[in-house]
């Protein structure tokens, strides 16, 4: 019997059997066949493969509108102020003192020459009366003096007083008539002081602040009371330069208030430009005293033609664009009637 060995190389390699050697092969074959279905399996289930073509896409209608050529437009600018009173003026007192009285309070409607508030007053009362007894003193002098005078003159006359005596009575006299003047200068001046004491109204208006209270001490020139005068009151709106040559002195426009509007009579334009809104102040005069209130806003409307050709679009029909412009869409009809 012939024993069979395997073989083995002498250079160290392995040798295969030949019927193993296929198997092998076979394996490795059937690796390479199932990778291969896989991959084609993965690439046909996973996102990146070929899709089916999308269905085609219907068109956005949209409205459109004939745009026509216009040779002018008009322009229409609106310019807001303030309604003022002619005359607005803090009052308080000359002197300072202790307030003894306020008889008005905030929206008060007051008359010209009415009495607003009085210091205490029981200091310069004194006072005046005192120096109307001095003036009383004086005037008995003088009389007394004066009838000095007519006696001497008398005398002198018959030859029985000398000259001196009548010319010494005639100074007496009066020296007596200028201490009456100066007394009753003192006097008026006391007087001005105690009319000093009261507050009166400059012009007729309205009571717009109040600023102090009865007992308090008020110093002087401190404010104490607000007065706005209550006649037809102004209206200050700036304007740019242009628009402010075209307004007419003493023509009549109609201005809007929150009321409604009002007609008032143009015044007179500032000859300064303000700085910051390159705008000169107008002022206006309303021509009735309630047309608007004190501090209400009030608009001026200013329109103009422009001779400037153009077309008119809605706001809807313009897109943004860069840097700040403004594109718009033009629809144009082709020879075979389609719309691009």
């Amino acid at each position: 019997m012939v024993e069979n060995k395997r073989s083995r190389p002498t250079d160290g390699r392995s040798i295969i059997p030949p019927g193993r050697a296929l198997l092998f092969f076979g394996a490795v074959g059937a690796l390479l066949v199932g990778g291969i279905a896989g991959f084609g399996l993965l690439n046909r289930t996973s996102g990146t493969g070929p899709r089916p073509a999308p269905e085609a896409v219907s068109p956005l209608p949209v409205s459109v509108s004939a745009a026509r050529y216009a040779d002018d437009f008009t322009l229409s600018e609106s310019f807001s102020g303030l309604a003022v009173a002619s005359r607005r003026t803090m009052l308080g007192f000359d002197r300072p003192g202790r307030i003894d009285a306020i008889s008005v309070d905030i929206g008060a409607t007051v008359e010209r020459g009415v009495v607003l508030a009085r210091l205490d007053a029981r200091s310069i009362t004194a006072q005046i009366r005192a120096a109307q007894a001095q003036v009383v003193e004086a005037e008995a002098g003088l009389a007394l003096a004066q009838a000095t005078v007519r006696r001497q003159e008398q005398l002198f006359s018959q030859g029985f007083v000398s000259g001196q005596r009548r010319d010494e009575a005639i100074a007496q006299a009066k020296a007596e008539e200028a201490r009456v003047a100066a007394l009753k200068a003192q006097l008026a001046t006391q007087q001005v002081e105690a009319d000093l004491q009261r507050l009166v109204a400059p012009f007729s208006g309205v009571i717009v602040a109040r600023m102090a209270d009865e007992g308090q001490i008020a110093s002087s020139g401190a404010p104490i009371l607000e007065l706005a005068e209550d006649a037809a009151p102004e209206v200050h709106i700036g304007l740019p330069q242009p628009i402010a040559r075209t307004l007419q002195p003493g023509e009549t426009y109609a201005l809007t208030g929150e009321d409604g509007s009002f007609q008032a009579k143009f015044r007179a334009v500032s000859g300064v430009v303000d700085a910051q809104r390159r705008t000169v102040n107008a002022v206006f005069v309303a021509e009735t005293p309630n047309a608007v209130p004190i501090g209400s806003i009030v608009r001026y409307n200013h329109s103009a033609k422009v001779p400037e050709r153009g077309f008119w679009v809605p706001l809807s029909a313009l897109t943004e664009a860069t840097r700040g412009l403004w594109s718009i869409y033009i629809v144009s009809a082709s020879a075979e009637g389609q719309f691009s």
